[in-house]
Formats: C-alpha cells, structure tokens, sequence
C-alpha cells in the first residue's frame, strides 16, 4: 500500500489487506478484497515446434500463446521482427534451440523448444546430428553417419 492507501496487485485473485491506527495500534481491520481482470504479468501459456524433426531444407513452425498486458514477445536466435504475429516459421540447417520471451512492465517468462534435423543418407536412412535413424538399418554393412562440421556436409562410411 502506498502514501494515498493505494493497492497494486500483479495478478487477479484474492488480496488481504490489513489497516491499523496509528492512535490505537491494538484497533485493526482485515478487508479480503478480490482483484479481477487480465494479469499485467506476461505469462507464456504455450509453445512448441511442429514439427519437431525435419529434414535440411524443411520447415517447423514455432506456434506460441502468450497472456498479459501490453506484452513484447522475442524469440532467440533472432528470426527477426515478430510483430504481432503468434508463430513462425523457421528452417535450421542443424539442431537448433529457440528461447521465446515474453516481456511486460510487469515481468517476463521464458519457454524454449528444440527443433531437430535429419539428414538423408541413404533410401530411408536419415542422420540426425551423429545418429543415423531408420526403421531399416542394416547393422551388418555398419552404416554409420560422421559429422564432419556444423554445416551440411557429412561422411558416410560402412
């Protein structure tokens, strides 16, 4: 409570409030009082990737919902400006983790989603990072996938 006996609550819900004289400190009143509205407090209520494994050169889209007042969303590594836009589509040539913010004068939150990539190799083979991945790996022709730098090449051996 301030100087002029005003409340601020962050959030909706239910506020205690306890007033005391300053003649009498033995005299007091307790007053629940019961905050209603949207929270100015920026709040991340949703935020995934879809898909979350792609191949080079594919896209997943980074959908998200936010609640509060007057909220700034950014997201990392930067995409770009947002706008008032509640997704984006993104298309990483590795691995890739985006951190969504939110922000508000009130404070902010943070959600983060990985977005995986595959590579092909061979029919119906895909390398992800250095894991090769298929419903119909030959174990015995020891097909393994190498990775050789960050970017898109990489080393097939058996």
């Amino acid at each position: 409570m301030n100087a002029e006996g005003l409340v601020t609550a962050l959030r909706p819900g239910i506020v205690g409030i306890t007033a005391t004289s300053e003649a009498e400190p033995s005299l007091f009143v307790i007053s629940l009082v019961t905050v209603t509205g949207t929270s100015p407090l920026a709040t991340i209520t949703s935020f995934t990737a879809s898909p979350s494994l792609i191949e080079v050169g594919d896209t997943a889209t980074l959908p998200w919902q936010v609640s509060g007042e007057d909220v700034v969303v950014s997201l990392q590594p930067d995409v770009g400006d947002l706008g008032n836009a509640t997704s984006v589509e993104v298309n990483p040539l590795e691995p890739t983790t985006y951190t969504l913010t939110a922000s508000s004068a009130a404070g902010s939150d943070q959600a983060s989603v990985t977005v995986r990539v595959a590579y092909a190799v061979a029919d119906s083979h895909l390398c992800e990072g250095d894991y090769l991945v298929s419903s119909q790996v030959d174990l015995a022709a020891r097909t393994s996938c190498h990775s050789k730098s960050k970017g898109l090449e990489r080393n097939l051996s058996h």
